[in-house]
């Protein structure tokens, strides 16, 4: 059972704040929390960094660091932004964005929201910090599963 009551309601809508796609129906019955963001590869983050920034950094590991999330957040205006790994689907594997680790297949994940809790599934950049990070990523953000199971699930991946 998940943390995450989707059936909330708020009589009035903030329009500053988008609506995400809806969650798979299965959501709530797999092993692991999902996460709204993007699937990226060595090849994406070199492109943004080719376009946003003079940086020489040209893998994927600079978003491990603190700078490059940082930077990555400054940019955006979005400060809850996370660095996370996914569990491949059909979308990823055909895209080519799957990553061969120690401990199996993953994605690297680029996360704006989660269904750990009410709260971080309801926390979300505003209109414009989206079309940023859209523009960034050269696509829609969409819900990608957590490799990592729920009881494995570290809370600082989402501070």
């Amino acid at each position: 059972m998940s943390c995450v009551n989707t059936s909330k309601t708020t009589a009035i809508r903030n329009p500053d704040y988008p609506r995400y796609k809806r969650l798979p129906t299965v959501w709530d019955e797999n092993r692991g929390h999902w996460f709204y963001g993007w699937a990226v590869t060595d090849e994406i983050i070199r492109k943004y960094l080719q376009k946003y920034y003079p940086h020489d950094v040209s893998e994927a590991s600079w978003l491990l660091n603190s700078n490059g999330l940082y930077d990555l957040k400054q940019y955006s205006g979005y400060r809850h932004l996370a660095f996370v790994g996914g569990k491949p689907d059909a979308e990823s594997i055909k895209q080519g964005r799957v990553i061969q680790l120690e401990r199996g297949l993953t994605l690297y994940v680029i996360a704006v929201s989660s269904t750990r809790s009410d709260y971080l599934y309801r926390r979300r950049p505003t209109v414009a910090q989206l079309a940023m990070l859209t523009e960034i990523f050269e696509e829609e953000p969409r819900w990608i599963e957590g490799f990592e199971d729920k009881a494995n699930f570290n809370d600082d991946w989402m501070h």
